[in-house]
């Protein structure tokens, strides 16, 4: 009876692990997506505030050379009124997609959290049969190996969720703090950053 229940222990883990895959479940999916999202409107914030920010350098310069013309007052009081927008539409955006990149890495956390129980439980078992020196516990070990195969794919994709997180967080402080960089960062799923050429704007 108890060999049967470590039996089912086993083909449970190994089910659950093997079947579902790294981001096969719905759920890591909706995650995933929803962080592309995020990082698209993020994206197009950057753009825009970038934009602005060298429109509103240009009105500047232009109000002091025109000693206070009252139209190019207004449009430089306007171009300054709306990047104060987008920076703010920034700072929200920003605030979703790490929200976004903390639900994918507690996701992948849980699965990895309930798994491990689960492996560990099955693998006690699973000593004490190999003590009593029973055959079937080669082929249940082997399984076992398998399992543990697949969750150390869990827990490389669970750091790469953190570096994805880290990595967005970072372009997102030089974007914050380096206004006089030639070049612009856009974040990216694939683990790559598009440089863009802010002269060219």
């Amino acid at each position: 009876m108890k060999n049967k229940t470590i039996k089912t222990l086993i083909a449970t883990c190994v089910a659950v692990i093997i079947a579902t895959g790294v981001f096969a479940s719905d759920d890591m999916k909706t995650i995933m997506e929803n962080i592309r999202v995020q990082q698209q409107a993020v994206n197009q914030d950057l753009v825009k505030v970038n934009q602005l920010q060298v429109k509103v350098k240009q009105l500047g310069k232009q109000c002091r050379e025109s000693h206070g013309s009252a139209a190019i007052h207004k449009e430089y009081k306007d171009a300054k009124a709306e990047l104060r927008s987008y920076k703010a539409q920034l700072k929200e955006d920003d605030s979703k997609l790490m929200e976004a990149h903390e639900a994918h890495i507690k996701a992948h956390k849980d699965e990895v959290r309930a798994e491990v129980r689960v492996l560990e439980r099955v693998q006690r078992n699973l000593d004490r049969d190999k003590a009593k020196r029973k055959p079937a516990t080669l082929t249940e070990a082997d399984q076992v190996m398998t399992a543990r195969a697949e969750l150390r794919n869990r827990l490389t994709a669970l750091e790469r969720s953190r570096l994805g997180r880290d990595k967005d967080r970072w372009i997102l402080n030089r974007e914050y703090g380096d206004r006089g960089a030639k070049t612009s960062y856009q974040l990216s799923m694939e683990g790559e950053t598009k440089d863009i050429d802010r002269a060219q704007k």
